[in-house]
């Protein structure tokens, strides 16, 4: 009995606020139907929103895939200038260590004549310091073709 009394009180508040403003029922009817036409509208909108920023993140994307394929390009560049470098400086090693070891070599034969074999290692250093700088000059054009001058 209490649903029904329920169902009583409500169909007459209905009943009653139909009889005050019958212009309210009407109202949420064209709302009701305005909200039922606007749906496939409003989700048409969220998908070309959807798909606009989709297009946005994958420009996004390949803009920054470009700038790290650039990236690990100079980084490249720069790893071989510096392993050229580091070749150069490996072989002026060595030859310092082999007119060292000229030189001593010298003394120890002929004591007596260290002055000769003082000049003799200062004419193996100018040739070895002229090569150097050859071999500088050359790899550094070879980084400037590579990379382009610097800024």
């Amino acid at each position: 009995m209490g649903e029904v009394a329920v169902l009583d009180a409500l169909s007459g508040t209905v009943a009653s606020s139909f009889e005050r403003a019958p212009w309210g029922w009407g109202v949420l009817v064209i709302l009701l139907g305005f909200f039922v036409r606007l749906r496939p509208i409003m989700a048409k909108l969220a998908s070309e929103r959807e798909t606009s920023l989709l297009a946005a993140r994958a420009q996004d994307n390949d803009s920054l895939r470009q700038r790290v394929e650039a990236l690990e390009r100079r980084l490249d560049d720069e790893r071989r200038a510096h392993d050229a470098e580091r070749a150069v400086d490996r072989h002026r090693i060595n030859n310092l260590t082999q007119c060292l070891d000229a030189l001593l070599m010298l003394l120890e034969m002929a004591p007596d004549k260290a002055g000769d074999h003082v000049a003799r290692i200062k004419e193996m250093r100018e040739r070895q310091a002229s090569m150097e700088s050859v071999e500088k000059a050359t790899i550094t054009a070879a980084v400037v073709t590579m990379t382009g001058p610097a800024s």
